[in-house]
């Protein structure tokens, strides 16, 4: 009986860790956010293309600059850095033709 009321105890323990940890990665995630300060936006995808199978060509503002970046199985690698005005992600014609 003692043991069983010890096992019962441990499980009841463990429950409640979890419970909490749980709890907390919920908290994380819904408020993550705002433990950063809000600077979420620091990185925008503003377009990606698929070149060929599994190779990418993505622009992305990171800050104030736009970088062009290659991606394939081996990894990221900069093409490019942009200058001048570039449109904000779904500014851009989604079909790679140029806008008048």
């Amino acid at each position: 009986m003692e043991t069983t009321g010890m096992v019962l105890r441990m499980i009841g323990a463990l429950g409640v860790i979890l419970g909490l940890l749980g709890a907390a990665a919920w908290g994380l995630r819904r408020w993550g956010g705002l433990l950063q300060g809000g600077r979420q936006d620091l990185v925008e995808v503003l377009a990606t293309r698929m070149v060929l199978p599994k190779k990418f060509v993505c622009v992305v503002r990171v800050a104030e600059k736009v970088l062009v970046l290659g991606a394939s199985e081996q990894g990221l690698r900069l093409l490019d850095t942009l200058e001048g005005p570039v449109p904000a992600a779904g500014e851009a014609d989604r079909h790679g033709e140029e806008r008048p």
